[in-house]
């Protein structure tokens, strides 16, 4: 079925392989390929057809590592996914935080990108008058990125009063046009970002 699926989306024949993800996961929810892949062709798609697709793909990591809170693959597409979107804070604390789960994932925190991306989150957090936490054992309010309560923020897309429902277990909505996979959603205040609890 993932085969199949994988095809379906090479060929960019986007509903059928929206189908066949949707079966394949619901079938196995723990099979951390799929639901990378799934988002995978979800951003392609965000490219080519929607740029709303871009929402369904960070919904659908995010319902992914929901339901597989340790997936440090899982951590680290969504991580990767923030830090091709700019977002440096939500980029790295997934980023560190796919580590944390999967020592073997340490590599990808001394990526160039990655380690601008630090800079930058601190260099926001510092004009806030908030230091940078040196490690990410803890993300806001002490809850673990991946774990129940946890909060990341996500970068808003363009134009706004968007919902990211669509794909496996889509949900929230947001003024800004990101959407839950699941969880709640509220605005950080900023206008630039909205927080996300898995």
């Amino acid at each position: 079925m993932y085969e199949h699926a994988l095809e379906l989306s090479r060929l960019e024949q986007y509903d059928e392989a929206r189908q066949a993800f949707q079966q394949l996961l619901s079938n196995d929810p723990t099979f951390c390929r799929g639901w990378v892949s799934f988002a995978q062709m979800e951003r392609r798609a965000a490219r080519t057809q929607d740029p709303e697709r871009l929402a369904v793909a960070r919904a659908i990591l995010q319902r992914g590592l929901q339901i597989n809170p340790g997936s440090g693959c899982l951590a680290q597409a969504w991580g990767l996914l923030e830090l091709q979107k700019g977002n440096a804070w939500a980029a790295v604390r997934l980023l560190e935080r796919c580590v944390e789960m999967d020592s073997a994932l340490e590599p990808v925190l001394r990526w160039k990108p990655v380690n601008a991306a630090r800079l930058t989150a601190a260099g926001a957090a510092a004009s806030r008058g908030r230091p940078w936490p040196r490690s990410s054992s803890s993300s806001s309010g002490g809850s673990r990125v991946g774990q129940p309560g946890a909060r990341v923020a996500c970068a808003s897309t363009a134009g706004g009063g968007g919902s990211a429902g669509g794909g496996v277990g889509g949900g929230g909505t947001c003024s800004s046009g990101v959407g839950g996979a699941g969880g709640a959603l509220s605005h950080d205040g900023q206008g630039s970002s909205c927080m996300s609890s898995m």
